[in-house]
């Protein structure tokens, strides 16, 4: 292993269901000394093709071809979300935000995990990489046997690209999570502070990501299905919020996904408690995160719950109203979630 850090560092992962609140919590804990928040939504490990899906994929999915494909995928996302975009870009100037050291600490776990690099052929490429041009000149080299030219001059003609390939026995997590570890020591270097990220990991599944950490604790924010439902309904947040019905399919199924055991790394908050109950919900958090009060000294500057109470209760609002036959509809089917006022 090339890489040796023996600093314990301490994350934190606020997560939620979708338009839940998570980033009220991210907002009280950026009001704590003991704190250093990474700003915006973190997706990089949790997301489809991210650091997690890898690693699942290299140790559950494995083939020795696959695994050209789950490296691929992986090298593809991480150059768009690593780059600093420019117009006509999608990125999250991830290289910026851990000191132009992303690429460099991704291409060293890549070399830690792949046994073999070599230039070689495979139809996948095909199907998922190459534009209209690459595909009509691979096209005519293939034709071009017809007119006697060697399958093995077609052969030699056909693009080819590197390829990875991994073995089955590598410990992807081990390398990941020194991988992990080297980035985020970029943001804190030697401050003793917890490192706070919104939507680290989801709130499901939850043993998974655990190989990806030392020292991880979870803050799973929940919100009532009526508020929800008119977030999704004002701001188009869910493509699937057209139907009433619908909207109850989804969010009763992300709830009963996995219910959340008693695990001391593990707390469920309410978002409407942390505004009607404050105080209490507070100490709460940071009983479980082991935080004092004496280190919240920006008290209410990030989250003020005076402020935060206009997004509960929005069903009551006049020009809601229209929602009231959807609003009584959930009232009835997900019961068990709807926060008593």
């Amino acid at each position: 292993m090339k890489f040796k850090m023996n600093k314990e560092l301490k994350y934190i992962s606020v997560a939620g269901y979708g338009s839940t609140g998570s980033s009220a919590v991210v907002n009280l804990l950026e009001e704590l000394t003991s704190c250093h928040v990474v700003g915006g939504e973190f997706r990089f490990i949790q997301d489809p093709d991210g650091l997690e899906d890898l690693c699942s994929n290299l140790t559950n999915s494995w083939g020795w071809v696959r695994s050209d494909a789950f490296v691929r995928r992986f090298i593809k996302y991480t150059d768009i979300i690593g780059r600093d975009p420019h117009y006509f870009q999608f990125g999250e100037r991830l290289d910026i935000l851990f000191n132009n050291k992303f690429f460099k600490y991704r291409d060293e776990f890549l070399s830690e995990i792949i046994d073999t690099t070599w230039n070689g052929y495979w139809f996948y490429h095909d199907y998922h990489e190459r534009n209209f041009f690459e595909v009509f000149i691979e096209r005519i080299k293939r034709y071009s046997a017809r007119f006697g030219v060697q399958k093995h001059r077609i052969r030699s003609l056909t693009k080819k690209t590197d390829m990875y390939f991994v073995r089955h026995d590598i410990d992807s997590y081990f390398f990941a999570k020194a991988f992990i570890k080297k980035l985020f020591s970029e943001l804190i270097g030697d401050l003793n502070k917890s490192i706070v990220l919104d939507q680290l990991i989801l709130p499901y599944n939850r043993n998974k990501f655990e190989l990806l950490f030392e020292n991880l604790k979870q803050i799973v924010v929940d919100r009532d299905p009526r508020d929800v439902y008119l977030d999704a309904k004002n701001y188009n947040a869910y493509p699937i919020t057209n139907d009433i019905n619908t909207f109850i399919s989804f969010y009763e199924s992300v709830h009963l996904k996995e219910k959340l055991d008693l695990d001391d790394n593990v707390l469920t908050v309410q978002f409407e408690d942390l505004i009607y109950k404050y105080d209490e919900e507070k100490d709460k958090i940071f009983n479980f995160l082991g935080f004092e009060n004496s280190q919240h000294i920006n008290f209410k500057e990030k989250f003020n719950p005076d402020v935060s109470i206009k997004n509960t209760q929005t069903w009551l609002k006049p020009e809601n109203s229209i929602y009231l036959n959807d609003i009584r509809m959930i009232e009835s089917k997900l019961k068990e979630w709807c926060y008593d006022f």
